[in-house]
């Protein structure tokens, strides 16, 4: 008897164990960095590289940049076919370009690709859909600037690149010291058969979910102990 309970114990934090694991899944769904993984700290960044639908968006979250007068946040990417970049130059507006031995002339943005964010503003979005970037679950390779121009009287250099990441060797040869990253594979959501309407019905958080279950399992094996 002793050994059937411990059994079912076991079997019950395995299940609850698994259970958090499946609801935990998409809750991390985003990479961040800050101003120490980048090349220089003259002013705060806050990086975050995350899945949105059919697209993986870069924002960029620039502070502590007093007396700045222009800012920028560009993407340089390597899909092992091609490299590129785009985003927010201070000096060229929204930009895109391509390296084939040496950086192409500035164009407008190709299909798939989206920049937010003005010269000096503080916050930058990018976007690039995930077939620009390969198949699901392969690699491409990435790198980041951000960039200030300041007044040197605050204590900043007048013209300041932040390289992610921090050995990254730049504009001259962008395809080394990259940082690397797979594309996620997206769930397909699944057709839902007579749909109800929508009364904003409140839903159970993952984490809640788990609780109630949790509850739930262990009422049942104290009953199954009676």
């Amino acid at each position: 008897m002793y050994q059937t309970n411990v059994v079912k114990r076991i079997g019950m934090f395995a299940t609850l164990f698994l259970i958090l694991l499946v609801a935990m899944v998409g809750i991390v769904s985003a990479e961040s960095w800050n101003e120490s993984d980048f090349s220089a700290q003259e002013f705060n960044v806050d990086m975050t590289l995350e899945s949105e639908g059919g697209n993986m968006k870069w924002t960029v979250d620039l502070s502590e940049i007093d007396g700045h007068t222009s800012t920028g946040a560009q993407i340089v990417i390597n899909n092992s076919s091609q490299t590129f970049m785009l985003g927010r130059s201070p000096h060229e507006g929204i930009v895109y370009k391509e390296h084939n031995g040496g950086w192409s002339t500035a164009s407008g943005l190709p299909d798939g690709m989206n920049v937010v964010g003005e010269v000096n503003a503080t916050h930058y979005e990018m976007t690039v859909n995930k077939d620009i970037l390969g198949d699901e679950s392969s690699t491409f390779c990435w790198a980041a600037n951000v960039e200030a121009t300041s007044n040197p009287t605050f204590g900043h250099s007048s013209s300041v690149q932040q390289y992610f990441t921090a050995d990254w060797l730049g504009w001259s040869n962008p395809d080394t010291n990259m940082t690397c990253t797979v594309v996620p594979e997206e769930t397909p959501q699944q057709p839902v058969p007579n749909p109800q309407p929508n009364f904003d019905v409140p839903t159970a958080t993952p984490l809640l979910t788990v609780g109630i279950l949790g509850i739930a399992l262990v009422l049942f094996f104290r009953r199954e102990d009676e």
